[in-house]
């Protein structure tokens, strides 16, 4: 059973059995079975971007499933961590939310972690790991992993 039913931006009833996802038509290759890969993911259309205003600490909003948000480039110290909500209208109580860091600050400075999850909202968590203050906007990609009942 391949794609079953459009739901705009993915597929709902997916043929996933315990194999590799994003895996299909296999092909011969010398000899060998070779699949053809393609992108797990998103379309375009489902993400948005948002700039944090004030402080590292301020609540962002975005309401898209995928995104990144460009962090404000207050001053973190050594050994601080920031908390901060990221309220978005697509996460479920019990969603996942995949978040990194995807640039724009010193690499291996810092630990992102998501905090907390409820009904519309992620809290995501910066701590400065480098052993020095650090001014920098940080950016971070994310993706909201559905895992409704519904």
């Amino acid at each position: 059973m391949g794609n079953t039913k459009s739901i705009g931006v993915a597929y709902l009833d997916q043929d996933i059995d315990g194999g590799t996802i994003g895996l299909t038509d296999p092909q011969i290759v010398r000899g060998t079975d070779v699949y053809a890969t393609e992108a797990l993911g998103y379309c375009s259309c489902a993400f948005g971007e948002v700039t944090q205003l004030t402080s590292k600490s301020t609540a962002v909003t975005l309401n898209t499933p995928s995104g990144r948000i460009t962090m404000n480039n207050q001053a973190i110290g050594a050994s601080v961590v920031i908390l901060f909500r990221m309220n978005n209208s697509t996460i479920g109580a019990n969603d996942a939310i995949i978040a990194n860091i995807s640039n724009g600050g010193t690499a291996g400075a810092y630990i992102l972690y998501v905090a907390e999850i409820g009904v519309g909202f992620a809290d995501l968590a910066l701590f400065n790991v480098s052993g020095g203050s650090l001014s920098e906007a940080v950016k971070i990609n994310f993706a909201v992993i559905n895992n409704r009942d519904d």
